[in-house]
């Protein structure tokens, strides 16, 4: 499992969705290094402030995950206080679903924490992708990891943050010049209010259907619509956001990144050196293989503004 899939890995498991999720990955073997022959157990800790989260997950032989053991604790000094959450051998996380009066401190902090992670990869643009296809309407928060419900995200900007949606078509623009605004129509249907995404152009009357859209530039759209958004998540995760964008979105990409980090945390997985040295050396990790594992160390620089080596 690498760094990004592990963010949204614990919020399938905060969301006690872990059973499904494991299921649509492969089961135990995709999920552990090496599958159950090599590596018996995944375990993991959390450090928060002054709360840490730790659980291990040991694979069945049905190929499923189930809980070792999890448990939550406070760090504060003399006060200090160890929860075991849930038991041996369940499927799903013994985390507060609703965290209500009664749920420790400490506890609602760890689960705010990680209900605070979005994740996204908008790699799939292709005819069957489901940003392309009719969405409901009240999907609209918050944007779906694969930009699903992209549509109903602009509407509800469009009618409740109009400065916010302003700036993205602004901000799409300045790559498609062509481009001047959405065309976001709902649509009553059996399976109740639908939004699909449509578009228009400077200069022409008729509007666009959302396939007559460039990859790149649909990409580009959901990049705007998540960093751009006047409530960003606690920490934004994004895999590999510079596939299929022009290097003039890449530079506006970079420039959007660090001007969000002034308002949350970004993490950002990139195999593009042009996205990379648009961003201080001390902004930039490796990760590589050692055959043991993943580990993450600061990336060596050549001369300034030029990275050496794979990112």
């Amino acid at each position: 499992m690498n760094l990004i899939k592990f963010f949204r890995f614990m919020g399938k498991l905060r969301r006690r969705d872990l059973r499904l999720h494991v299921r649509q990955l492969g089961g135990a073997d995709a999920v552990l290094y090496l599958g159950r022959k090599v590596t018996d157990a995944l375990h993991i800790e959390l450090q928060f402030d002054q709360a840490r989260y730790q659980c291990t997950l040991v694979p069945t032989e049905q190929g499923a995950l189930v809980f070792a053991a999890e448990s939550a604790e406070s760090e504060l000094g003399s006060r200090s206080q160890q929860l075991a959450l849930g038991k041996p051998g369940d499927d799903e996380s013994g985390l507060p679903r609703l965290p209500d009066r009664h749920t420790p401190v400490f506890l609602c902090r760890i689960a705010t924490h990680i209900d605070g992670w979005g994740c996204w990869q908008f790699s799939d643009v292709s005819a069957g992708a489901r940003l392309k296809q009719t969405t409901l309407l009240d999907r609209h928060r918050p944007l779906d990891h694969d930009g699903g419900n992209l549509a109903s995200v602009l509407y509800r900007m469009q009618h409740q943050e109009a400065h916010a949606y302003q700036q993205i078509v602004e901000t799409i623009g300045r790559v498609a010049p062509a481009f001047k605004d959405f065309v976001l129509l709902p649509e009553e249907t059996e399976q109740g209010e639908q939004i699909r995404l449509r578009w228009k152009q400077h200069g022409v009357d008729d509007h666009f259907d959302v396939s007559q859209m460039s990859d790149g530039t649909l990409r580009f759209i959901c990049l705007a619509t998540v960093l751009l958004q006047p409530k960003p998540p606690s920490l934004i995760v994004l895999d590999e956001p510079e596939l299929g964008l022009h290097p003039y979105a890449v530079h506006l990409l970079a420039a959007m990144i660090r001007s969000t980090t002034a308002r949350t945390q970004i993490i950002a997985a990139t195999q593009s050196v042009t996205l990379a040295n648009q961003f201080p050396p001390d902004a930039v990790m490796v990760v590589d293989t050692d055959g043991q594992g993943s580990p993450i160390q600061a990336a060596e620089y050549t001369r300034p503004g030029a990275m050496a080596g794979r990112i």
